[in-house]
């Protein structure tokens, strides 16, 4: 049963129109594409709403969520395509909300496109803060 004051630490990695979720606890892993494309030729969040959405939607199915009380989650954030030369402040701001609304009541953002084991994310999540 998941304790509900506890903070999950999650894996989130955002591709063009496709998110991979990562439950850090327990090694879960749930991914899905939009109904909609969310991602441009230009840039990998061009609609906040549709990638919201999914996000939302890939928490529950990965927590199974029906409780009325929402999860705290530590959220890793990292968008694996174009990123050359590190993220805009911009797609850092676009990033950091969406980890907000999704729960997040902490957040960390990877600034690189190589993939992080679970003990390197859970890492991250410690020795930035």
């Amino acid at each position: 049963m998941i304790n509900l004051l506890k903070k999950i630490p999650v894996y989130i990695k955002i591709y063009n129109n496709k998110i991979e979720i990562t439950n850090l606890v327990t090694g879960d892993t749930v991914s899905g594409l939009p109904v909609k494309k969310f991602s441009t030729d230009r840039i990998v969040i061009s609609d906040f709403n549709i990638i919201q959405e999914l996000i939302r939607s890939l928490l529950k199915e990965l927590f199974l969520i029906k409780s009325f009380l929402p999860l705290q989650l530590k959220i890793l954030m990292q968008q694996m395509e174009k990123v050359d030369g590190g993220l805009s402040e911009l797609e850092k701001r676009g990033l950091r909300d969406l980890a907000e609304q999704a729960g997040g009541v902490y957040v960390a953002l990877v600034d690189h496109t190589r993939k992080l084991s679970a003990d390197e994310a859970l890492s991250e999540l410690i020795y930035s803060k």
